[in-house]
């Protein structure tokens, strides 16, 4: 009925002491040349048999002025390196390209001017996939838009990106800038020459997408079958003042 393995180790992995297959261990002593963590290990090697160990422990303190010295240990996580997280963000490969197409501003003039309807002519390359546009009334919304332009994200400089229109088309930003203040219009994007004449003649036209009453307003738009198409813009709600419209279209391959 030996004691199987007993060992005392100095932390982290210093055996100081260690006997195998013992009937017991008396009297044994170890230098403590500095303060440090010993760890007391038994072993029962024993399939079918289990044992009982009596264990004692004296520390003989060196010193009178070390006897009340407290023996219990206290870890603590110490970190000596730090990391910090970073993200890489890598093009490889693009396979939709987007072109800016429309770039401008119309005025338009008020309900007692006459003048408060007009219109974009909007020519669409080929192999266009589909288009993607913002329309804004007033000064402050078309600042509101190019505010963005320092925001956008590492994708869209690696790729030399600068309008926040077509970072949204290609879905590297989820939104563009909105406003709920501000005068408002009607737009209809219209497919052709002739329902063009009839929407300025205010009759009944044909079109493919409108917005009526905005201040801003944006989407994505499914390639027209049409090469040319048109986008139409009326001041209904000023009968006193002008308009101020900026329109930002981008085709994307």
């Amino acid at each position: 009925n030996n004691i199987s393995e007993i060992a005392v180790v100095e932390w982290p992995y210093s055996t100081k002491f260690q006997a195998v297959g013992v009937e017991n261990v008396v009297d044994k002593r170890i230098y403590v040349a500095k303060m440090n963590i010993y760890t007391f290990k038994l072993k029962n090697t024993a399939t079918l048999k289990s044992k009982t160990y009596e264990l004692n422990i004296k520390r003989i303190p060196a010193r009178d002025d070390l006897v009340m010295f407290n023996t219990s240990v206290e870890w603590d996580t110490i970190y000596d390196t730090t990391y910090v997280a970073a993200v890489e963000t890598v093009i490889v490969k693009m396979d939709t390209v987007p072109k800016e197409i429309v770039n401008t501003q119309v005025k338009i003039g008020s309900q007692l001017s006459g003048d408060y309807q007009s219109y974009i002519q909007v020519d669409i390359p080929g192999g266009t996939s589909y288009l993607a546009y913002w329309i804004g009334v007033g000064q402050e919304a078309n600042e509101g838009l190019q505010s963005m332009t320092d925001g956008l994200p590492e994708a869209a400089v690696l790729m030399d990106i600068v309008n926040p229109v077509a970072a949204f088309a290609l879905n590297l930003i989820p939104k563009l800038f909105t406003s709920s203040k501000g005068q408002q219009v009607d737009y209809y994007f219209i497919a052709n020459y002739q329902n063009l004449a009839n929407f300025l003649a205010e009759q009944p036209f044909y079109m493919i997408k409108k917005g009526e009453e905005v201040i801003t307003d944006y989407a994505k738009l499914d390639t027209p079958l049409q090469r040319t198409i048109y986008l139409g813009l009326c001041n209904s709600h000023g009968r006193l003042s002008d308009r101020l419209v900026t329109v930002n279209i981008v085709a994307v391959k």
